[in-house]
Parts: C-alpha cells; structure tokens; sequence
C-alpha cells in the first residue's frame, strides 16, 4: 500500500505540530505530551482511511474522534493492570485531545477550492432571492 502525497503532506504537518508543541510547552509533562501525540497519530491514520474510503468528511471526523477515544481507554486500562499503577483519566484526555484537534484540523484542512466556490454561489444565490423577495412586497 503506498502512501499518497495528501497523507504525506499531512502526516508531516502533524509531526512539526508535535515538535513545535515539544519545544513551547515545558510546563506539560512528557507523558501527557505522548498521549497526545498517540491520540493525535491514531486519529490522523482514522481520518485518512475513512476519508479515502468514502469521501464524507464528518464520517471521518468521527472515526478520528472515535478512534482516539478507543486508544486512550485501551491503553489506560492496560496500564491500569500493571502493579501498583491505576486508571488515569488525565492521560485519556490527553490522548482525546490530541485526536480530537488533529481530527478537527484535517477536517478544516480538507476544504477544497470547489466546495468553497460553490458555498459562495449558494450564499450570493440566497442574498439575491432575499432582495427580490423583498421588493416584490
């Protein structure tokens, strides 16, 4: 399976979000910094495969959202059966937010020229039927 220029592109505007979070946020903890990086990297391979598979960028955000949720519980609860360690919710919401703004940022990112000319179209078609509206009473 090769990996196509659009995940490339975007896969390596994740990673230099992490690195430049990495170097700005000192006051947060390496763990929850890799919790987020988790949930962001298992969000952003969700998105991808689901936008590829059916071209609906809310059916993606969900399964990036979704995905996340699943990660960070999985691994919390595998850590969670270790000796003398426990169920942090923290480090799940960490892992939450990291999909969940990678997730949202892709799906902003996936606007294309053609959806953004045809909202354009639809808004200056409703103004002009509102004006005319108005005249006629």
């Amino acid at each position: 399976m090769a990996i196509s220029k659009r995940l490339f592109q975007k896969l390596l505007g994740f990673f230099l979000f992490v690195f430049c979070l990495n170097t700005n946020a000192q006051f947060i903890g390496k763990d929850k910094q890799a919790h987020f990086f988790a949930g962001g990297f298992s969000s952003s391979i969700a998105y991808e495969l689901t936008y590829e598979k059916n071209r609906n960028k809310k059916k993606a955000l969900k399964a990036a959202i979704i995905t996340s949720v699943i990660v960070g519980g999985l691994k919390e609860i595998y850590d969670s059966q270790k000796f003398n360690n426990h169920f942090d919710y923290k480090d799940w919401g960490y892992t939450i937010l990291g999909g969940v703004s990678i997730g949202l940022t892709f799906n902003i990112i996936n606007t294309n020229k053609n959806e953004k000319i045809n909202n354009r179209i639809v808004r200056n078609y409703r103004k002009h039927k509102r004006k005319q509206s108005r005249k006629e009473k």
